[in-house]
């Protein structure tokens, strides 16, 4: 049993005891989570509403809902069979199962951030600068507390996919027991695939990792081979009855709540893909602000709440209700001032996320750094026979970074229709490739440790004061209990 433990605790241990500053940080940003998801209202967020219907009528029917009971009947049913359980038991109302489905994000979130650590040791065991550094950059991100507090599959999905990658790294690095790992990883891709269409964006990413790790030592091409095909198989058995019932109903399985548009780089302008905000980045950047720019609404919703569904809100004060903030965004864009009867913050907080937007180019640039030398380490693990763990493993990072933009950039130019303003670009949808930047910018901050300790101390004390500064934005301002 004490061997059970110790292995279970084994990613906070270094030199042989606990590493309490490490503890402490995994303490540190749980309980953020633990906080947002008591507090935030779970009828507030990207359509929250059918969101919640999706779970009454999962409760009722015991089948995935129709269009006509939730619009989101396009979504996989992961993240809402727990809280339809619990409804159906008749032992909890719909908005205590709502709450529940909020808490269970804290185990989520738990999970990814051990997992995390558990990645950090395949990769350089015992590197607690690598374990502070990756979980510290995690950390820091305020869209990771947005996105916890929401009642969604992208929750699922970043456990699931960091998961995957440590089974991944497991058979290919660690010499693992292939079956088991084979087995888990399999489950995982189904449980991803059943949690969101998003999580169908690592399949690439395993393949090209496998036929990668083949190319680089033949000897893994039989183990290269079972890896996929494990990774088609066991999905279609865990989430293929979906899929079919989804093919049945709309003859597509990529369904979606609009129609699709013919795919073609040029039927959006220049400031779709290069857009910087208009100047607007550091001063105001809150929907409708630089409308239909990717970049700097991407940006803006990774460190504030563009679409203002967190800090920016909005309330009709005849009712005590929130408006939805669609309907802000409309009343703004008429150009006439707001009715005396509307309460909102929209022009008190934009300042400050402008602020927390200017403050966080330091992190970014660290992420950038991150990314950008993973890709020189591919090019030099490429160019040689063998590579270490050390440059191997960035490589099943990037490209489930890779593999993940270009799909979800394909959606958005199959779906976003240039006069929504860019409303399917949201940092939420990628939550899945945020834990694996944070690896690459911990890797980077680890080798800054290795060269100039003093200047990792000092970055590391910058990083903190920034997380200082932006803590306001990583707490909900739409909280049950004011």
């Amino acid at each position: 049993m004490l061997t059970i433990v110790r292995e279970v605790i084994s990613p906070f241990y270094y030199n042989g005891k606990v590493h309490k500053p490490l503890v402490f940080l995994f303490i540190l940003v749980n309980l953020l989570v633990l906080a947002n998801a008591v507090l935030h209202d779970p009828y507030q967020g990207y359509d929250a509403g059918d969101h919640i219907h999706y779970i009454k009528a999962l409760a009722i029917n015991r089948e995935i809902p129709t269009c006509a009971e939730s619009a989101q009947c396009y979504i996989p049913p992961l993240a809402y069979m727990l809280p339809a359980i619990i409804l159906a038991t008749g032992r909890v109302n719909l908005w205590e199962a709502a709450k529940f489905a909020q808490l269970f994000n804290v185990i989520l979130s738990l999970g990814l951030t051990y997992y995390l650590l558990k990645i950090c040791d395949l990769i350089d065991p015992q590197n607690v600068i690598f374990k502070i550094s990756s979980l510290a950059m995690l950390g820091i991100l305020p869209v990771y507390y947005k996105t916890f507090a929401l009642i969604r599959g992208e929750t699922y999905l970043p456990l699931l996919i960091v998961f995957i990658a440590y089974q991944v790294l497991s058979i290919f690095l660690a010499q693992g027991n292939a079956l088991s790992n084979l087995i888990l990883l399999g489950l995982a891709v189904g449980l991803a695939i059943l949690a969101r269409q998003w999580g169908f964006l690592v399949l690439p990413a395993i393949f090209l990792f496998a036929i990668y790790m083949s190319f680089k030592d033949r000897s893994k091409f039989r183990i290269s081979i079972a890896t996929m095909a494990v990774c088609c198989l066991i999905p279609a058995l865990v989430a293929g009855w979906y899929y079919f019932i989804m093919f049945h109903r709309y003859g597509s399985l990529t369904a979606w709540d609009r129609p699709a548009s013919k795919l073609s780089l040029s039927a959006f302008p220049p400031e779709f893909y290069f857009g910087t905000g208009s100047g607007k980045l550091f001063t105001d950047p809150i929907r409708p602000s630089f409308s239909n720019q990717f970049p700097a609404i991407f940006y803006s919703d990774v460190w504030g709440d563009y679409s203002a569904y967190f800090l920016v809100y909005a309330r009709d004060e005849r009712t005590g209700d929130y408006i939805i903030s669609k309907y802000l965004e409309n009343m703004i864009m008429t150009g006439k001032p707001l009715p005396d009867w509307i309460e909102t913050n929209r022009y008190t907080i934009n300042s400050y996320l402008g602020r927390v937007n200017f403050v966080s180019l330091l992190p970014s640039a660290i992420f950038a750094a991150g990314f950008i030398y993973a890709l020189i380490l591919i090019t030099r693990s490429l160019i040689s026979k063998t590579a270490a763990n050390l440059e191997l493993s960035p490589t099943i990072f990037t490209l489930i970074i890779l593999s993940s933009m270009v799909g979800y950039g394909w959606y958005l130019l199959r779906y976003q229709n240039q006069g929504q303003g860019g409303d399917l670009i949201k940092a939420t949808h990628m939550m899945q490739i945020f834990p694996f930047m944070a690896l690459l910018a911990g890797g980077i901050l680890e080798k800054l440790w290795n060269k100039w300790p003093k200047v990792w101390i000092t970055t590391m004390i910058i990083l903190g004061l920034i997380v200082i500064h932006n803590l306001p934005a990583m707490i909900t301002h739409y909280a049950l209990f004011p």
